[in-house]
């Protein structure tokens, strides 16, 4: 449709196109176009406006890669700052600290002998200080270093340390107050000073901004250790984040109607993660990435919201089916059936687990789990009467072909999507259903694919132990049938496509930015 032919359509069923149009490029052509199409256009235009990092010229450092790779002046957001008019448009800033799918790698500097830390340019730190100047402004995204930080030392191998993420996360909760109904973080990484835990020189973050919050958007990444120095799992202090989680993020923003989470690492069963205590009576929209599943407790507490619940989102979540470990079951796990985790001055969650040598006395730990995706898509088709979306497989902008940061030639977390779990494309994807092998500190689909090829080595376990060892859940046709159920139910049409291995190329979501100056 040309211009002159939208021009003459009514006025509200313009209004209702231009709200769908989704690239702002797209929409500061519309206000080039003709004087009506401008004045429809321009509140959408500025309703969502970013602030794109500016580094001091001090930081520009000779042969490191500059995470700065949009050009933004900050000058184009102080147009809007300046203008009575713009600025009363403005319901949401999105704050770019990096950019965020940057390979930003400051250790390559250890080997000159120093350690350069970027900082912003006092123009854009003077910017940032007058966001309060939005009279309307009720969200906020802000973008961190897809990259996790570990110990004090490792905090200046990235360019966002723990301490730096804490302290301007609460710097800006604390400058815009109570305004925020909507908060985005992508890439959050608190460790245990940021609950108040541990270090006495750590500083407590406290968010009364999520006491009457509407929408909570977060991405998590964690520490990547050394290959030599273990994994995530035993060699971090990941368990300690999640262990806090629920009280310090969930608990307070009871109000939420929209809430996602995603995590670059697995998480759920180990480490922990139990949002089972926490009950949002106007949750309206639930989206969970990487999120592992060992019971039906959070299928149920799911369902315990059914009375507003109408979108409900698994990107990438998997149930685990079963554990091994050489390690008593009541040394490793709790009642239940949770890897048990070490007091809150320990790092380390527990025992390692070594595979014995042929002929020495072991123990072995092998844990079975029952549930399955039938019983949570039977679950939801039979309860949650009021939902209308459902999506369930993993989303095309999964990046899990990653380089270590540590350049060790071990494989790095992945890059998550963000905001694309609407586009989630519904699969039966093979990973649906996972094992936790302790021996090699991973999850995997198969015991087989276990990165200590020795695990099923019939030179360890007897004959009667390799039994034991479970074979990938025979349950595809049952998935598929009532998952085809609780679709039909919402009116859809879905048919199974061939089962395979989920392979993820990253797409880079992040919309294009205009220069206000020039069309405002």
């Amino acid at each position: 449709m040309n211009p002159s032919n939208l021009s003459s359509l009514p006025i509200e069923l313009i209004d209702k196109i231009v709200l769908h149009v989704p690239q702002r490029s797209d929409l500061a052509t519309l206000r080039l176009t003709s004087q009506m199409l401008n004045a429809i256009s321009t509140p959408y235009y500025f309703a969502t406006v970013p602030i794109f990092p500016d580094w001091d010229e001090d930081s520009a450092i000779d042969g490191l890669p500059f995470p700065n790779q949009v050009e933004y002046h900050p000058r184009y957001f102080a147009s809007i700052l300046d203008s009575e008019k713009l600025k009363k448009l403005v319901r949401k800033v999105e704050i770019y600290l990096c950019n965020p799918d940057c390979d930003h790698h400051p250790h390559a500097c250890l080997h000159r002998g120093w350690m350069p830390k970027p900082v912003m340019s006092a123009e854009w730190v003077e910017l940032y200080e007058r966001l309060p100047e939005l009279p309307r402004l009720e969200s906020v995204s802000l973008v961190f270093d897809r990259h996790g930080g570990g110990d004090d030392l490792d905090d200046d191998m990235i360019l966002h340390g723990y301490d730096f993420r804490s302290s301007e996360l609460a710097d800006l909760l604390s400058m815009l107050e109570k305004r925020i109904k909507d908060l985005s973080v992508r890439h959050i990484q608190l460790d245990r000073r940021s609950y108040g835990h541990g270090h006495d020189h750590g500083m407590k973050i406290s968010f009364p901004i999520l006491v009457g919050l509407r929408a909570l958007r977060l991405s998590f990444v964690h520490e990547q250790p050394r290959g030599e120095s273990g994994t995530v799992y035993k060699s971090t202090d990941c368990h300690e984040q999640w262990s806090h989680f629920t009280s310090g993020w969930l608990e307070p923003a009871k109000t939420l109607r929209h809430l996602t989470l995603y995590s670059d690492i697995p998480t759920g069963w180990f480490p922990k993660v139990d949002f089972c205590n926490v009950h949002f009576a106007q949750l309206q929209s639930l989206a969970l990435g990487q999120f592992v599943f060992c019971d039906d407790r959070h299928f149920k507490w799911i369902v315990d919201h059914s009375e507003t619940l109408q979108e409900l989102y698994f990107d990438h979540c998997s149930i685990i089916y079963q554990s091994g470990a050489s390690l008593g079951r009541n040394q490793w796990l709790d009642e239940q059936g949770y890897p048990k985790i070490g007091g809150e001055d320990e790092f380390w969650a527990h025992d390692y687990s070594i595979l014995p040598r042929p002929d020495e006395e072991h123990v072995l730990t092998l844990e079975s789990y029952a549930v399955r995706w039938s019983d949570a898509f039977e679950l939801f088709s039979k309860t949650l009467t009021r939902l209308r979306t459902f999506r369930f497989g993993t989303s095309s902008q999964w990046n899990f072909d990653t380089p270590n940061r540590h350049d060790d030639g071990c494989p790095g977390h992945p890059i998550m999507p963000w905001e694309a779990e609407r586009d989630l494309k519904t699969e039966l994807f093979e990973e649906r259903y996972l094992v936790y092998n302790d021996w090699g500190e991973e999850y995997i689909v198969r015991w087989k694919d276990a990165s200590e090829d020795v695990v099923l080595n019939e030179q360890v376990w007897t004959a009667e132990e390799l039994a034991r060892f479970e074979e990938y859940p025979q349950c595809t046709g049952k998935d598929e049938s009532t998952l085809k159920e609780l679709l039909g139910n919402l009116g859809v049409t879905w048919h199974a496509e061939a089962e395979s291995k989920v392979v993820c190329l990253h797409t880079d979501s992040q919309r294009s930015y205009d220069n206000p100056l020039e069309i405002a």
